[in-house]
């Protein structure tokens, strides 16, 4: 039978799917929408930055509790004893990978709050909290779980995965309390050729052929997008004798923020590192290209309904007239993308999308044709 996890006993926390330990090290969060908190995450080598001290709830008496082994149900605080901080969670701050609830060490020279609580349930009925055996920490005024699934960011220079305080319930929220506390010199790297190693390389493997993949499709697409472009331009130099100076400059002014804007998205493809974020920015791009897509229908959409009320029809439509809004697209696009990025994905952003197109020019209405002097 295995042996108790007690109050007062010091422990390491192993997460059972990825074999990362629970850490946490003096560095403050810095995502956007962050609590700017102590960051918590999840690392391969055991050190004296994974170790946590076990502790009753809040305004609990430690030394009434000291010894005695946790049940399951029981509320307890995890003591990061490194930094004297307590594994603390909250529900208005994202974590910085995955956008779930953040998980923090908060409290040093604090007295800490019920965010500190967190309900031990074991997984195979135990009536105790055991060494070794797989357990569920869920956050007591929230209702999230502990939970790890990947996604990697950086702490004060070095690589760690994101833990999470997660809603639903799945096998990534379990987790082993390892009754070795490691010292100084004791840090031992995860075994390479250790089955659950070899599964996060494989793993790992097959999420960066995935991204390969949609990348490859992202490039294609941006091709095809350079090559109307190209046609697009063509098309317009052959207007270019007729045109007033205003266009000339927004001509320039666009080509200028395409080729910005794909040197911008080039180094930043460069500098994501983990698999993870790759996806993440992905899903966001194309999430992004749709609406794109969406408010230049709008564009289109608003010319034909100009050319039919001047009782006009599809065969008296100018091309170079119906592209010319192309021209301010992007900086019409930005506000609209702005306001929608971190927003949920819903109808709404696709309706905004349209209506930013429709109603583009309103943006520039106070353009007045040239005359010269």
């Amino acid at each position: 039978m295995s042996k108790p996890v007690t109050y007062g006993s010091e422990v390491q926390l192993k997460h059972r799917s990825t074999n990362v330990f629970l850490f946490s090290c003096a560095a403050k969060y810095n995502h956007p929408k962050s609590s700017r908190q102590q960051c918590v995450g999840g690392v391969l080598r055991s050190s004296p930055e994974t170790i946590w001290r076990v502790k009753p709830a809040h305004g609990a008496d430690e030394e009434e509790f000291r010894g005695r082994p946790v049940s399951n149900g029981d509320k307890v605080r995890l003591e990061h004893v490194a930094t004297r901080t307590y594994l603390h969670s909250h529900s208005d701050h994202p974590s910085p990978v995955h956008g779930q609830q953040e998980v923090t060490a908060y409290g040093i020279e604090e007295p800490g709050d019920t965010n500190d609580n967190w309900v031990v349930n074991t997984v195979d009925g135990e009536r105790e909290w055991s060494f070794d055996a797989p357990v569920k920490l869920v956050h007591e005024t929230t209702n999230v779980t502990l939970h790890s699934h990947g996604g990697d960011f950086q702490i004060a220079g070095r690589i760690v995965q994101e833990v999470t305080g997660y809603k639903k319930r799945d096998q990534n929220d379990l987790w082993s309390a390892l009754e070795e506390a490691p010292r100084e010199d004791d840090s031992d790297p995860v075994d390479p050729d250790s089955e659950s190693s070899r599964n996060r390389t494989t793993g790992g493997k097959q999420k960066l052929l995935r991204i390969n993949k949609i990348l490859t499709i992202v490039v294609s697409v941006a091709a095809a997008i350079m090559s109307a472009g190209s046609a697009l331009f063509k098309l317009l130099v052959a207007e270019i004798p007729t045109f007033q100076p205003v266009v000339l400059v927004l001509v320039t002014f666009f080509i200028f923020l395409v080729i910005a804007g794909f040197t911008q998205l080039y180094l930043y493809v460069k500098s994501l590192k983990s698999a993870d974020e790759k996806t993440q920015f992905v899903h966001k791009l194309a999430y992004g290209t749709f609406l794109f897509v969406v408010m230049v229908g709008g564009m289109f959409a608003r010319y034909f309904w100009e050319l039919f009320q001047s009782g006009k029809g599809i065969a008296d439509a100018n091309l170079t007239t119906l592209l010319l809004p192309l021209l301010v697209s992007l900086m019409v696009f930005y506000p609209l993308w702005t306001m929608v990025a971190d927003a949920p994905k819903n109808f709404f952003s696709v309706v905004a999308a349209f209506q930013n197109g429709f109603f583009w020019q309103t943006i520039f209405s106070g353009l007045k044709p040239f005359t010269g002097a």
